[in-house]
């Protein structure tokens, strides 16, 4: 036995070995850094919250009519049902850590948030080449958005860049505006949490997610003015644009309501902020939290519909249940810290016990209305519904599209550089 009490030998290094360029005793939490952390990530989360209200308030205060008669499924409906699943695990992943309970399930949510840390060694610059994508993403985001506005491929059309950036576009707003949402914001506001340091010096502190980029300094400070201008440019143009989406798809016929679209906006961006603040302080106060806000947003759309099909309605309800009760059993699991199997096991079962029913509520109370063609492939719709043809911008040549572009886009254009 060694004079200090151990048994074990000690190691022949006299700097404990660490994956920083620095010891690991030398790291420390920096109160200031972290409050300026915090204070951006709720800052953003109130401009949300108004810029959303003032959206959906002067543009968006609309109805649609609900599913009647039976319609046959295209790409777009597809499209709508597959982001309710991805986002089920999106809101996962940004709820309590899951990982000790199913390590599958969490390497999920974490794929389609884009929580590099699972997959890629971040270390030694690693995040800028993940960030700077995020970047040229956004304000490739917001060009597809001023095309759109502007109609730049009908004025424009004998000339192939604008021709091809109006197909573009009409492409990528499901997908960069809406299921990407998640990952671009948690992304940006990534490069802001500089809470751990070396020192008592602001230059002492160093981004959280790589230990070698130290914040406010250098590369640091290119990367924090165009995550902060990104975040400007993107995300108003992403809760503008969602509802949007849906006016020129004339094959959609499961329309999502957009007072749903604005408040999930909201909610998306409080869950992110509360990964980056609360969560790293306490998991078990960011669990209850996160719980009871997924069960708020459960009852608000008890009330408040979130697509005009009864179905896909069932689906979404049934599937925020399933986060809110794993997102349950993983903070219990914090308090108890016992064996995983019977969290496991309550989680298939409770899941399991949802489908169910949900299949239930579906066969008795919501008709199916929506049909496929036989011998209509998935490869041709597809084609047919993405191809870079006229097919998009007849679409947006409707009288009541047009009509309604020339409408909102210089007064939104107008109202967001006033705010």
């Amino acid at each position: 036995m060694y004079p200090d009490g151990k048994i074990n030998k000690p190691t022949d290094f006299r700097i404990t070995r660490t994956n920083c360029p620095f010891d690991n005793k030398l790291k420390q939490t920096f109160p200031k850094g972290r409050a300026l952390s915090f204070g951006i990530c709720f800052f953003i989360a109130a401009a949300t919250g108004i810029i959303t209200f003032f959206i959906w308030k002067k543009w968006w205060k609309i109805e649609v009519e609900e599913l009647k008669i039976k319609e046959e499924i295209s790409i777009s409906d597809t499209i709508v049902g597959l982001t309710i699943l991805i986002e089920f695990f999106q809101l996962i992943s940004q709820g309590p850590d899951i990982r000790p309970l199913n390590s599958l399930l969490a390497d999920a949510g974490d794929a389609v948030s884009l929580d590099l840390q699972t997959f890629v060694k971040l270390e030694n610059g690693t995040f800028w080449w993940f960030a700077t994508a995020i970047i040229i993403l956004c304000w490739l985001w917001a060009l597809f958005c001023i095309e759109i506005f502007f109609q730049l491929d009908e004025k424009f059309n004998h000339i192939w860049f604008f021709r091809n950036l109006g197909n573009l576009a009409d492409f990528s707003m499901p997908i960069l505006g809406n299921l990407c949402f998640i990952p671009f914001i948690f992304i940006l506001l990534e490069i802001f949490i500089c809470d751990n340091s070396i020192g008592n010096d602001w230059l002492d502190s160093y981004l959280t997610i790589d230990c070698y980029q130290f914040c406010w300094q250098g590369d640091h400070i290119i990367y924090a003015t165009l995550s902060a201008l990104s975040l400007i440019c993107y995300e108003p143009f992403a809760v503008f644009c969602r509802p949007l989406w849906q006016e020129f798809q004339h094959e959609l016929h499961v329309k999502s309501f957009p007072l749903y679209l604005m408040i999930k906006a909201v909610v998306q961006v409080v869950i992110i902020v509360l990964n980056k603040t609360l969560k790293r302080s306490s998991n078990i106060a960011h669990g209850f939290l996160f719980t009871f806000l997924m069960m708020l947003y459960i009852g608000c759309f008890y009330k408040f519909k979130a697509y005009k099909y009864g179905r896909f309605n069932l689906w979404h309800q049934l599937s925020l249940v399933g986060v809110a009760w794993v997102s349950l059993l993983s903070t219990i699991n914090f308090l108890i810290l016992g064996s995983s199997f019977p969290w496991i096991s309550f989680i298939i079962g409770g899941w399991t016990i949802t489908i169910l029913i949900g299949f239930l509520i579906q066969r008795k109370k919501y008709p199916s209305l929506l049909y496929r063609k036989k011998g209509r492939e998935t490869s041709t719709l597809f084609k047919f519904a993405f191809s870079f043809s006229a097919k998009s911008l007849a679409s947006r040549s409707k009288i009541g599209f047009r009509k309604k572009i020339n409408t909102v886009r210089f007064s939104f254009f107008k109202s967001y550089i006033l705010l």
